[in-house]
């Protein structure tokens, strides 16, 4: 429980730091009306304090009796509103580092008014920090990890991990970090992709599928549907970013909205917003056929590919060719092509199955049977697509041109590679348990739909200049670390809006 006096301390030396920061200031001519300050400096100066004079008042046991009436409003109310002060001053802070659309202030102005919105800033971390501490545990959700395996939270944490990073280098520029070995780098982020999207389809499998043997498809597709309008409002807040910061323009943005243009490490979340809903008819033709008709989709997929090579399609200036891009990866503009990709979601389903059918029996025989044969196979058909070509050039093709023109040879081997990498962290499984896996990457695994928003709209918003190697881990380090802090935050909060506690910051 938060007490006030611990709370009013705490307040209290927020407050007063950035009152004598705020008189520190130098001023201008208008500095003079009384003790040197002018009236303006005077109304930011009481600012600073009336968060204390207003809990100093209301923590007074007649005020506090009056209030208590209205506990279960400032319980819903105060996370809430500190949430929304914290994404105000966070784009405050920022304004000298970027070019948003909004200046606010010139940068004097910017500089008087730092210490009173840091103030709130602060102010906010704290309601946050001492809601989240007096969270009752008997009263915590579960966080659902029974029953999952954690080798595979942790290869999409993993995949996320390499996603984000290979936006990082390409913002900085991967020649510029990496030198001569740049294609060798790329070429290992490019198994992000196939290894996201592989998992992915395993949880259709074991999510999704069996919610539609257990509970019918209509609530198995309630949820698909839910989840894709989750991926479609996350994808227009790093498209609103985006513009915010004068990356694209207004007209690019407003048709990024309908799919009809792109937006900067977006595209996964518009692929989503779609797969989610193609999902639906997998899964209803998984429950007729049987897992043998979606073992057989990537067979079909590319025998259907054959004539569409055929197709004359939209110039790539076109604004429709970005969305028949997405849809079917032609022309080459989208790095994601919702009907190659079925290759992978394939994969991952009937993956899926065999790990479902490895728990019923259990032993792990199948499962890894099931492994050795795809990545034996993938190695086969990877072998058949780049030959007779040399090692240094089928990196640098996996690197660039296999992925955007959609190659059999970017699917045979970023699908060997996911594979190999699932492996490997299958074998290595009792090791991925600890206390600070399951905080960091495993976490980014399970939230994964957060991980990328913020995460790629970080990169978007932190001011990214120092292109020297330490400037670049810096700034990753930095991303990861707010992208963590701010899913813990969202999942703790959660909780408190879940199961409403008494917040005692009005009592002592």
């Amino acid at each position: 429980m938060i007490k006030s006096r611990p709370f009013l301390l705490f307040l209290l030396f927020i407050c007063l730091t950035h009152f004598f920061w705020l008189t520190a200031i130098p001023g201008g001519k208008e500095d003079s009306l009384l003790l040197g300050f002018s009236s303006k400096r005077i109304l930011l100066l009481c600012m600073t304090l009336l968060p204390v004079c207003i809990f100093g008042i209301i923590s007074t046991r007649k005020l506090n009796e009056k209030l208590l009436k209205y506990e279960g409003i400032f319980k819903r109310i105060t996370p809430f509103l500190s949430v929304v002060v914290i994404i105000f001053g966070c784009f405050f802070f920022l304004i000298p580092e970027n070019t948003f659309r909004i200046q606010i202030t010139t940068p004097a102005i910017w500089q008087r008014l730092l210490p009173v919105v840091s103030t709130y800033f602060w102010i906010a971390i704290l309601l946050i920090s001492f809601s989240i501490i007096s969270e009752n545990k008997a009263h915590m959700s579960k966080t659902g990890a029974e029953g999952r395996e954690i080798f595979i939270d942790f290869t999409r944490g993993f995949a996320i991990l390499l996603a984000i990073l290979s936006h990082i280098f390409f913002t900085y520029g991967y020649g510029n970090i990496f030198g001569d070995a740049q294609f060798l780098i790329k070429a290992f982020t490019r198994f992000a992709t196939p290894g996201f999207i592989l998992i992915t389809g395993m949880m259709f499998e074991l999510v999704y599928f069996q919610r539609a043997l257990k509970h019918g498809l209509i609530f198995s597709t309630r949820s698909l549907l839910k989840r894709s309008l989750s991926c479609y409002l996350a994808y227009l807040i790093s498209v609103f970013i985006a513009w915010f910061n004068q990356v694209i323009t207004t007209q690019r943005a407003f048709k990024a909205i309908f799919f009809l243009d792109g937006s900067p490490y977006s595209d996964i979340l518009k692929y989503y917003s779609i797969l989610l809903i193609l999902a639906i008819l997998l899964i209803r033709l998984r429950l007729i056929f049987g897992i043998k008709a979606i073992a057989i989709l990537p067979l079909l997929v590319w025998l259907i590919n054959i004539p569409l090579n055929k197709i004359a399609w939209s110039s790539i200036d076109s604004s429709l060719s970005n969305l028949t891009s997405l849809l079917f990866g032609k022309p080459a503009i989208s790095p994601f092509s919702i009907f190659h990709s079925i290759t992978f979601i394939s994969l991952g389903m009937v993956l899926g199955f065999y790990l479902r059918l490895a728990r019923q029996k259990g032993n792990w025989r199948s499962f890894i049977m099931a492994l050795i044969s795809f990545i034996v196979l993938g190695s086969i058909v990877s072998l058949l697509a780049v030959f007779p070509k040399s090692l240094v050039r089928i990196l640098y093709l996996f690197a660039n041109d296999y992925r955007t023109n959609h190659d059999l040879a970017y699917y045979s081997i970023g699908g060997t590679g996911a594979l190999l990498i699932l492996g490997l962290f299958w074998t290595i499984r009792g090791q991925l348990s600890s206390k600070w896996l399951n905080s960091t990457i495993v976490l980014l695994g399970r939230d994964s739909l957060w991980a990328f928003t913020v995460g790629n709209s970080l990169i978007l918003l932190l001011p990214h200049n120092d292109n020297r190697p330490i400037g670049v881990i810096l700034f990753s380090l930095a991303l990861f670390l707010i992208t963590i802090i701010v899913i813990q935050i969202k999942n703790r909060l959660k909780n408190i809006f879940q199961h409403p506690l008494q917040i005692h910051c009005l009592t002592s």
